[in-house]
């Protein structure tokens, strides 16, 4: 079983970086390390406790907080202003306590004697390694308002993405969410009274009432119990999901999901190019871009695919073997990725192709409701024909209890 491990390596121009590798033991961990080009420093085994920690209680900075203060520390960047007087004019006008407390550290290891980047990276499980990137290349490079600009660009971009996935989502959300609380409140406060009455009269029930009588018996003494188990499904969840297994397993449901996984597997491919190409534009090698975005991208199928990718390109192999492999890449981004390769306008064609996933992705969540929408539709009719007969049936049938 494959465990996984934290690491620093260095690169052979002595850049470095840090990351997650998932591994059989602490040796494997380091040969897959050296074989992507980088040169092991530290490798230290990840509990399942501080991943599942992290994930309940989302450590990381927030996506708009985050686009909020590199826009101004870009504005103020640019304005000439240096950078420790930016982090306090930030820090004085930002209301997350979490980042003026990082900000704060970061000012301090800054004036100990430490470069813009050292100070961020001791920040790295709240700053994204992405972003921390991109300030190490901008500052190496003299240009940090032009990375800023990037790093920007980027995660303004990944929210707008996450917008129109969870656009998509939300009217469905809603429907379903109404029709179990409507299905609830009859149940449990309308079908009783029928039962009550009928069995004053010693009438028999319509199959409606009946069933949902039936329903309403086996929640009613434990909605205890329903309560409790709950949370403790969430729990599960998330720790079946922090194992190797538990995590392929939702990842392949997430990307076999009817309508939605084709949505998914578009979200994840554009952002394989934006982020790719942002790497290369900060004029980091290929081999250490594949690495930070194999940590940036989170679905096990595509690492995968990333991780081969850096194997085959440390090995001498044909790198896009591996994309031309998966199922999940399509010809298009494939084909774009192998002329970029061959003409040496790699950053330029995935920025195209990144732009292209990104309108296919837009039309495609306005499309999603009236895909869904026959779905609905009969859900909706299922169960309000149920409720229906469940409470006109009685209502009729009163009449011949009466005449009798």
């Amino acid at each position: 079983m494959a465990n996984k491990f934290k690491y620093t390596a260095v690169s052979k121009d002595g850049v470095r970086s840090s990351g997650i590798i998932e591994a059989e033991n602490e040796s494997r961990a380091a040969s897959a390390i050296s074989s992507s080009g980088l040169i092991p420093v530290r490798i230290s085994k990840k509990s399942c406790a501080d991943s599942g920690f992290k994930i309940m209680w989302k450590s990381r900075i927030d996506p708009e907080i985050l686009a909020i203060f590199t826009r101004k520390l870009l504005t103020l960047n640019k304005a000439g202003i240096p950078i420790l007087r930016s982090l306090d004019i930030i820090m004085s006008d930002i209301s997350d306590s979490r980042l003026s407390s990082a900000l704060k550290e970061i000012g301090q290891s800054i004036e100990g004697g430490n470069s813009l980047t050292e100070a961020f990276e001791k920040h790295t499980g709240f700053f994204p390694e992405l972003f921390i990137n991109a300030i190490r290349a901008g500052e190496e490079s003299g240009s940090l308002d032009t990375m800023l600009s990037r790093a920007s660009e980027l995660i303004e971009r990944e929210i707008r993405l996450k917008d129109n996935v969870k656009s998509a989502v939300r009217y469905p959300a809603y429907v379903l969410v109404t029709i179990g609380a409507a299905f609830l409140v009859v149940i449990t406060f309308v079908v009783p009274k029928f039962a009550g009455f009928y069995t004053a009269y010693g009438a028999e029930l319509p199959w409606a009432t009946r069933l949902l009588i039936n329903i309403n018996r086996l929640i009613a003494p434990n909605w205890p119990y329903l309560i409790i188990a709950l949370p403790v499904l969430i729990f599960l969840f998330w720790r079946i999901k922090i194992t190797g297994w538990g995590k392929r397993i939702i990842d392949y449901i997430s990307l076999s999901f009817p309508i939605l996984g084709k949505i998914m597997v578009k979200t994840i491919i554009a952002r394989f190019c934006y982020i790719l190409s942002t790497l290369l534009s900060a004029g980091l090698p290929l081999s250490q871009s594949l690495g930070v975005l194999r940590n940036s991208i989170s679905n096990y199928y595509f690492s995968k695919v990333i991780s081969e990718m850096g194997e085959n390109l440390s090995g001498g192999s044909d790198i896009v073997s591996s994309m031309r492999a998966s199922k999940y890449f399509s010809p298009m981004v494939v084909q774009m990725f192998s002329i970029g390769l061959e003409t040496g306008s790699l950053e330029s064609l995935l920025q195209e192709s990144a732009r292209h996933y990104d309108m296919e992705i837009e039309q495609d969540a306005k499309k999603l409701t009236s895909r869904i929408e026959p779905l609905l539709t009969a859900a909706v009719g299922v169960t309000v024909l149920i409720l229906a007969l469940a409470i006109f049936l009685p209502m009729w049938n009163m009449i011949s209890i009466f005449r009798k």
